[in-house]
């Protein structure tokens, strides 16, 4: 399954973030990953997209990140990804996708 971050976090304290951050990793502990991938995969705040009109370069990337994870069903892979700390944060929200073939 792969689990893609989204959004903007909202005006929180630095000990608020913090907080998250640290439930966050504990989270990400816990998954069961795929032997050869980082625990959470971060992406560069600049993107490009081509369109037909031509390439677009910006700094407001859809997604800010993603997972990549093991589970039994779906019906797992979405009691994991409903648990996830990265959804706390207001603003920000999670989507889930299963991937064929890995």
């Amino acid at each position: 399954f792969i689990l893609t971050y989204h959004g903007e976090a909202g005006d929180y304290t630095e000990d608020e973030k913090a907080a998250i951050h640290e439930r966050f990793a504990k989270w990400a502990l816990a998954l069961d990953v795929p032997a050869g991938f980082d625990r959470v995969i971060p992406l560069s705040k600049k993107v490009s997209r081509s369109t037909p009109e031509g390439i677009e370069e910006s700094l407001d990337p859809y997604i800010r990140g993603f997972t990549l994870f093991r589970a039994a069903s779906f019906d797992e892979a979405v009691e994991i990804a409903s648990t996830c700390p990265f959804i706390e944060a207001e603003g920000q929200h999670v989507e889930l996708y299963r991937l064929e073939g890995l």
